[in-house]
Formats: C-alpha cells, sequence, structure tokens
C-alpha cells in the first residue's frame, strides 16, 4: 500500500443517505458548513504546496461556473466528455485510476487530496487500497433524491471508526432552519479480513485437516482471485495461515501476487513466496 497517498472525502447526505438531486444538493446551502469544507479543502501546511479537488462531471457541473475551477486548488476532474479545459489549475482525467497516476506525478506539487464526489467517485476510494479521511456532514432532514453516498460506517470488516473529540466535532448546527452535524471517520489501513467457509448447523470448517464438504470450484476460484488481486503494481497481498491449512493448498504461496505467512512449529523449509514462523504453545 502506497503511504504517501490519503484521500480526503468531503461529502454530505440526508436521512436517507441521499447526496444529490438533479445533479444538485437536494437542500439549500448550509453556508458554515460550506465555509469550513472549502477552509479545509484549500488550508496547507507547506506554502509552496497545494491541495488536489477530486471530482467526476456532474459534481463539476453542479458548481456555479463563475467559481470553477475552486480557487487556490488543483481541480481535478473524472470525465470522458469534458474537453477543452485551458485553466492551468484544472485536469482532466479518464478515470479514477487516472486521477492517482496524475497525483503520483505531481506530487511534489500537491499536499492533500480531496474528493467531493459524486457517488461512483466516492466509492472508489472509500474501496481503494489507499488511507482515506471522511469528513461526513449528517443533514438531519428528508429531501427527495437520486444520487446516494455508499455505506461505509457500519462495514461489518470495522475498516471504518468513528474520531472522537477532534477540534473538528462542534456538534448539532442549524443553518437555514436546517440541523446537520459533521463526523469524521478514518481508515484502519492495517485490517484483516477473514475468509472462512463452514457448516451453517454446527460451524465445522474442516476433518482430518480437510475441507469436510466436495470442492466448491465457484468459490474457490471467487477466493483465490481475491487474494491474488491486487490494485497497485509492485505490491503484494499478505495471507495468513496456520501449517495444516497451508498443507492443504500449498499452491496459493506460488502465486506472484502473495505472500504467505505460515504460523508453524514443525515447518523447516521455506517456499518460493513463503516465510513460517515460529512459535510455541503453552
Amino acid at each position: 500500500m502506497s503511504s504517501n497517498i490519503k484521500f480526503n472525502l468531503i461529502v454530505a447526505m440526508c436521512n436517507n443517505r441521499g447526496i444529490g438531486y438533479n445533479g444538485k444538493l437536494p437542500w439549500p446551502i448550509l453556508r458554515k458548513d460550506m465555509a469550513f469544507l472549502a477552509k479545509v479543502s484549500t488550508e496547507t501546511k507547506d506554502q509552496n504546496k497545494r491541495n488536489a479537488v477530486v471530482m467526476g462531471r456532474k459534481t463539476w457541473l453542479s458548481i456555479p461556473e463563475k467559481r470553477r475551477p475552486l480557487k487556490d486548488r488543483i481541480n481535478i476532474i473524472i470525465s470522458t466528455t469534458i474537453k477543452n479545459l485551458t485553466d492551468p489549475n484544472t485536469y482532466v482525467v479518464n478515470s479514477f485510476e487516472d486521477s492517482i497516476k496524475l497525483i503520483k506525478k505531481k506530487q511534489s506539487e500537491i499536499e492533500g487530496i480531496y474528493v467531493f464526489g459524486g457517488s461512483s467517485v466516492y466509492e472508489k476510494a472509500l474501496n481503494s487500497n489507499y488511507a482515506c479521511r471522511v469528513y461526513l456532514t449528517k443533514v438531519y432532514a428528508d429531501f427527495e433524491c437520486d444520487t446516494f453516498l455508499p455505506e461505509f460506517e457500519s462495514s461489518k470488516d470495522f475498516i471504518y471508526h468513528q474520531l472522537e473529540n477532534t477540534s473538528f466535532n462542534t456538534g448539532v448546527q442549524t443553518d437555514n432552519n436546517i440541523e446537520h452535524q459533521l463526523f469524521i471517520y478514518e481508515k484502519n489501513t492495517s485490517y484483516f479480513s477473514p475468509i472462512v467457509a463452514f457448516l451453517d448447523k454446527t460451524r465445522g470448517f474442516a476433518k482430518s485437516g480437510k475441507l469436510p464438504w466436495p470442492y466448491l470450484e465457484k468459490d474457490y476460484k471467487f477466493y483465490t482471485s481475491l487474494i491474488g488481486s491486487v490494485q497497485e503494481s509492485g505490491y503484494k497481498n499478505v495471507v495468513i495461515k496456520g501449517r495444516v491449512t497451508y498443507e492443504s493448498a500449498k499452491e496459493e504461496g506460488k502465486k506472484a501476487n502473495v505472500h504467505t505467512i505460515v504460523i508453524s512449529s514443525k515447518l523447516k523449509y521455506i517456499y518460493i513466496y513463503v516465510y513460517y514462523i515460529k512459535i510455541k504453545f503453552k
């Protein structure tokens, strides 16, 4: 995982997780919230650097023309149709992946990276292998929406956790007679993703060092594809196994994108792409 890229998502949603309607905000402008988010996405510690703001085409077009591009920031728009933008602080790329390439190319100029939407761009950032912080304004009201924020706060893998007692947490605010509150979530970039299959009634998953059921080809292909895929070249996934599990499926240790760590007090040999840890059990 690349440690020098961290996405900061700037997003507001109402009670139904809606974030937009007909290409615009579904609620009246919340000036206090807008002012805060403009400040946090503009300020830098290094005066020689600027922040980058990443957004999709619809988000770009939702900004009033007189305010485009967002000043004092590098604007990156993801679009295959927008052409001929001549402002030197504005770049158009074809995909989220291309925005990352551009950010890396200009990393000496960029301090922070802020994602402004829309839904698909948020989803890409949330599910990426990069560090991520979410500045989420919850609008305590109901509005008609056609665009929604992907759920991430209650992830079953606990990838995101809420930050408490930060200087940004100021409680419930009121603007235009609408109550809203800022919450900040941080991605835990060092997490385990357990992969397991078990019998529904007994929760059993092995017998005599082997699977107790016949070979499930579709499930196995999904599993091997998952552990073998990486989002960025030059990096590998790590698979941790006990000795018995390792010996039941050694071929996974030979995948080019996988380092396998085997926990064992008995193994004596190291295979290609495989490491083992000798431990003693009390």
